[in-house]
C-alpha cells in the first residue's frame, strides 16, 4: 500500500472515531400538581374524588383533570390522592372538586368542598361528612325507651320523602342503620346538610302510644364521629267511654255530650251516640273517643238526653290512663 493510500484510510478512520453518537431528543416532562382530600376530624383519605384545573390567568382554559380511580395515570384508586400533570402552569388556578359515586349505586359519604384558587402548587381539600340522625323514642312520663317506632324524613319545605325507617327494621327494610330494636332509629347519611322535617306515619308509634307531631331538625355538615340526636317523648293513648244509663244501670242510647280537654283547655266538640265522632259507630248508649293522650283531664257535659229523659245537670270529669275508661 502506498503512503498516499494509508493516509487516506487513517483519515477516514479518525473521522469515524471522532463523530459524536446520535442522542434521541429528551421526552417532554409534565409539571405535577398533587391534590389530596381528607376527612374533617379523622384526617382519613376521602376516596374517589375528581378534579379539574382551569387557568383564569393569561393562558386561559382548562389545563388538567383527573380522578382518584386508578385510571389514566392515577397510581392507586381511592387513596385520596390525585397527581395531575400538564405542560404549562396556570397563572391563576381554579381547582374544582367533584364526588361521583364510588361504584354503581354506592354514593359517597362526604360533602363537596368549595373551589380553591391559587397558583400552581399542591392542594388539599378537607371534606365534611354528610350528617345523619339518631331519633330516640321514650315514654313521656317515665323516660323508658320505647321500641318499634317508625319515622319518615323530608327536606323541610320540599315535597317527597328521602328516608323512611323503623326501629330494629320492624316490618322489613334496612332503614335503621344500627339494626337493633333499642328505641333508637339511626338514619343513613342524608344527602346534604340543612333542616329536615321528621314525621311519623299513622301507624308509626309503638302499641299503646300516640304518634308525635312533626318536628324539624337542623343537620349541619359533620366531622368524624358527629351525629345529630333528638329525643322524642311519646304519650300513651287512651280511650274515653261516656256511658249513659238509667237508674237500674241499663244502657240508654242517643245522648249527646260536649267534651273538652281541661288539661289543654281545648274543646273537642259535641259527640252523639252512634253519630260522627263516636268511634265505635254504634248507637249503644256509649260514646267512644279513641286515641286521646293519657294523663289529661276530660270533662263531659250532656247536651241532649235520650228520648224520654232530661239532660243530666252535672258534668262528669275523668283523668285518662292507658286503656279504656
Amino acid at each position: 500500500m502506498s503512503l498516499r493510500s494509508l493516509l487516506t484510510v487513517l483519515s477516514a478512520t479518525a473521522v469515524v472515531a471522532l463523530a459524536p453518537a446520535a442522542v434521541p431528543p429528551a421526552a417532554a416532562e409534565g409539571i405535577p400538581m398533587t391534590i389530596t382530600a381528607i376527612e374533617r376530624g379523622s384526617g382519613a383519605p376521602v376516596p374517589g374524588a375528581c378534579y379539574a384545573v382551569v387557568d383564569r390567568g393569561r393562558g386561559g382554559g382548562g389545563i388538567a383533570g383527573g380522578c382518584d380511580d386508578g385510571k389514566n395515570g392515577d397510581a392507586v384508586a381511592h387513596d385520596g390522592q390525585v397527581v395531575l400533570t400538564t405542560e404549562r402552569e396556570c397563572d391563576v388556578c381554579e381547582v374544582v372538586q367533584t364526588l361521583p359515586n364510588l361504584a354503581p349505586g354506592v354514593v359517597t359519604d362526604h360533602l363537596l368542598e368549595p373551589m380553591q384558587t391559587g397558583g400552581w402548587h399542591d392542594y388539599q381539600f378537607q371534606n365534611h361528612l354528610k350528617p345523619y340522625l339518631q331519633v330516640e323514642f321514650v315514654d313521656a312520663r317515665t323516660d323508658v325507651p320505647l321500641t318499634g317506632a317508625c319515622i319518615g324524613i323530608n327536606k323541610s319545605g320540599e315535597p317527597g320523602g328521602i328516608y323512611a325507617g323503623c326501629d330494629g327494621n320492624d316490618g322489613g327494610g334496612a332503614g335503621d342503620q344500627d339494626g337493633s330494636a333499642n328505641g333508637v332509629v339511626e338514619t343513613r347519611r342524608l344527602p346534604t346538610a340543612g333542616t329536615y322535617t321528621i314525621t311519623q306515619p299513622a301507624s308509626g308509634a309503638p302499641d299503646g302510644y300516640l304518634v308525635a307531631d312533626p318536628f324539624d331538625v337542623d343537620a349541619p355538615p359533620a366531622e368524624t364521629g358527629d351525629v345529630v340526636t333528638r329525643t322524642v317523648e311519646l304519650v300513651g293513648n287512651a280511650t274515653l267511654l261516656v256511658r249513659t244509663v238509667d237508674k237500674k244501670g241499663r244502657a240508654l242510647d242517643g245522648a249527646c255530650y260536649a267534651v273538652k280537654d281541661a288539661t289543654l283547655r281545648a274543646r273537642l266538640g259535641t259527640v252523639c251516640d252512634g253519630r260522627a265522632g263516636d268511634d265505635d259507630g254504634k248507637t249503644d248508649g256509649v260514646v267512644r273517643l279513641a286515641d286521646l293522650p293519657w294523663g289529661h283531664r276530660y270533662v263531659a257535659d250532656q247536651k241532649s238526653a235520650p228520648k224520654g229523659y232530661k239532660p243530666a245537670r252535672k258534668s262528669k270529669t275523668v283523668t285518662t290512663r292507658p286503656g279504656e275508661q
